[in-house]
């Protein structure tokens, strides 16, 4: 909200006119789609669709998988109930190598590679620059099905920085001082 005051000398004295500017930045397509999944649990083919919808929006970093290395992930990944968990390994990639042995055949090990997070890199206002947001990948078998989830680490804080390097580069342009708070406080 910005107060441009504009005064007017009249017979009575100068006379300050409280005018009201209000700027409320949009939020950004995929900023929008990412929140509005937050914490949303999926099934295993609506997560892989997701994914693939939305690939481009996972960022190369490094310690993080790349978009294709998760939607592989999600749509390869198989968990069995009957498993038995022997070993977890952290890798560089972000991921956890899980071995399991079947009850059934206690000479097969199987091997994957879950990711445990992934990171975004999306612009949070539209217009704006994109920034690195990092995701915790959660996945749970219940009655026999696979489903996902992630959670986006501090989003808040994310959001907090987009909107002061927003308040920056406004100060900067119009050269005008910014203050933050109610103005209409006492």
């Amino acid at each position: 909200m910005a107060i441009l005051n504009d005064h007017q000398i009249t017979d009575a004295g100068q006379s300050w006119r409280d005018h009201l500017g209000r700027y409320a930045p949009q939020k950004s397509v995929e900023w929008e789609r990412w929140i509005s999944c937050n914490q949303k649990t999926m099934s295993q083919i609506d997560f892989a669709e997701w994914l693939e919808r939305n690939m481009g929006d996972i960022a190369n970093a490094e310690g993080f998988p790349t978009g294709t290395a998760m939607l592989q992930m999600a749509t390869n990944l198989e968990v069995s109930q009957d498993s038995k968990f022997r070993s977890a390994l952290r890798l560089q990639s972000g991921g956890v190598r899980m071995e399991y042995v079947q009850d059934d055949d206690a000479g097969t090990v199987a091997s994957m590679e879950v990711f445990s997070k992934f990171a975004l890199g999306i612009p949070v206002f539209r217009g704006g620059e994109a920034y690195k947001v990092e995701a915790r990948l959660k996945y749970r078998l219940k009655e026999g099905r696979l489903t996902f989830s992630y959670e986006l680490m501090r989003a808040d804080q994310t959001l907090e920085a987009a909107a002061k390097t927003m308040t920056q580069a406004i100060g900067n342009v119009t050269g005008f001082p910014l203050f933050h708070g109610n103005p209409f406080a006492r």
